[in-house]
């Protein structure tokens, strides 16, 4: 589903869009959206690959961070510069890194590079390893308290590890300051606060799982781009499609309703603790694949606690807690 605003040849009143600034919104768009075809048309048209968007991002960067793997191969040929870094989020190959994007890491750090070496982000910390061949019900994963621990509940020169990518990846640390509204600072930490879902002590406790536990509804992430016909420019939303709801359940179990190409079905399988910080991975779920959940919840927002299901396979999945 779509929706498609007229904004007659200007965007959000700010005057004319160039057309080679149009081109290179579009080839942004397209890289995100994994469509090497158009990736393609766009580059012969003349669309500068390294070009940079309002949001800091290459085209290589939302190529990789998605997984799109056909349209990362297009780029590099074009001269992508993969050692361009995001000044948050890094180089092309610490975003699929830090996306899970198995496929793409390995072009990337196989692959010859251009510019710069990049950088890798830091890696999780180590914790207690999990035994596989232990089923859910006899590891007891779903025990105790679900409810995250409040602003304060950690204290200040205590250790952590806090997530900076919304809650996908977990580096160690030490609390620095406390803000009541804001969270936690880090020492020698990036500037800005954490809130009280991000920072966590880094011995497992019971709510690293059993806060998955319950009903999520699911949607399709909302997307934006711009398209052209020479003369007027669209902007495009796609996204936002409510789906069947997931049930993570405190036995190790998990139902969940998916679309395939042959209709809808239930997939019911097991899940196992994400091994290295807050969070479930669904086995065997849709396409095959295994699914990492994780908080998302803005503690300023007025969503509710939400999540997010993330894979190797595929673009990620919204989720928000039923009532």
């Amino acid at each position: 589903m779509s929706l498609a605003l007229l904004f007659a040849g200007t965007i959000g009143g700010a005057g004319p869009v160039a057309a080679q600034d149009v081109v290179e919104m579009q080839l942004s768009a397209a890289a995100r959206e994994c469509r090497p075809s158009e990736v393609s048309a766009l580059l012969a048209k003349g669309a500068d690959v390294n070009s940079v968007n309002s949001g800091g991002y290459t085209p290589l960067m939302l190529a990789a961070g998605e997984g799109c793997i056909e349209a990362v191969k297009l780029l590099i040929a074009a001269g992508a510069d993969t050692g361009a870094a995001h000044p948050t989020f890094g180089t092309a190959t610490a975003q699929a890194k830090m996306n899970r994007q198995a496929k793409v890491l390995a072009l990337l750090e196989g692959g010859v590079r251009s510019g710069p070496t990049p950088a890798t982000p830091p890696s999780a910390p180590p914790t207690e390893k999990t035994n596989s061949g232990a089923t859910a019900r006899e590891a007891n994963f779903a025990a105790g308290s679900s409810r995250w621990p409040a602003i304060g509940h950690y204290q200040v020169g205590q250790n952590v590890i806090y997530s900076g990518s919304g809650g996908k990846t977990w580096d160690r640390g030490v609390i620095k300051d406390i803000d009541p509204k804001y969270g936690y600072s880090i020492v020698d930490g990036p500037s800005g606060s954490y809130s009280n879902y991000f920072v966590v002590a880094p011995e497992r406790e019971p709510f690293w799982t059993s806060y998955f536990v319950g009903d999520w509804r699911i949607s399709v992430p909302v997307a934006t781009g711009l398209l052209t016909d020479g003369r007027n420019v669209y902007r495009t939303v796609s996204g936002g499609m409510r789906l069947p709801p997931l049930r993570i359940s405190a036995d190790g179990t998990y139902s969940w309703r998916v679309q395939t190409s042959s209709g809808a079905r239930t997939i019911r399988g097991q899940w196992k603790p994400n091994p290295v910080a807050p969070g479930v991975i669904l086995e065997n779920g849709e396409n095959d694949a295994d699914w990492l959940v994780y908080n998302n919840t803005d503690a300023l927002s007025t969503l509710g606690e939400t999540i997010i299901l993330s894979s190797d396979c595929c673009t990620h999945y919204d989720g928000s807690r039923l009532k």
